[in-house]
């Protein structure tokens, strides 16, 4: 009734066929399940972890703020902007406090651009333009948008004391 070459070619079809839908129906899983695996809802002890990250992130924000400022204010200034009376601070961060600064931005930054940019805001080269593009990247990396002012108008204020 059915000769061998043909049993032999319907077995074959059926294993081909098989393995494609096994294949394709793997993929799909792979692909959707993925997605829908994203959309769980988040259990309280990934909310808080993902909350102390953000917190632990934004501590060393600030942190890398304050080094920033503290350079700029031991820093000789010259220009119409800088008060004649100006007073240079002396509070110029150290060697240890930079590095560990970087350190910890190594931990939690995003952006390789800010790991980048963080030490030539030490230099002696660097100036408010820097620090206002810097601010924007640090806005950014923590999920807020492109800082509100211009990097170009960054203001560095000056106390008239």
């Amino acid at each position: 009734m059915f000769n061998s070459e043909f049993l032999v070619r319907i077995i074959i079809d059926v294993v081909l066929i098989g393995f494609v839908s096994v294949g394709f129906g793997s993929w799909l899983n792979y692909k959707y399940g993925k997605k829908l695996k994203e959309l769980e809802p988040q259990t309280a002890e990934q909310i808080l972890r993902k909350e102390n990250y953000l917190n632990s992130k934004r501590d060393v924000f600030f942190e890398v703020i304050e080094l920033i400022n503290r350079r700029f204010a031991s820093s000789e200034w010259n220009g119409p902007q800088v008060p004649n009376n100006r007073t240079i601070e002396n509070t110029r961060p150290t060697e240890v406090e930079i590095n560990s600064c970087y350190s910890k931005l190594n931990l939690y930054v995003d952006d390789k651009l800010i790991l980048e940019k963080y030490p030539y805001l030490f230099s002696g080269d660097s100036n408010p333009v820097e620090i206002g593009d810097f601010m924007s990247l640090l806005r950014t990396d923590l999920g807020y948008g492109k800082s509100m002012i211009d990097s170009e108008n960054y203001p560095y204020i000056f106390s008239n004391d």
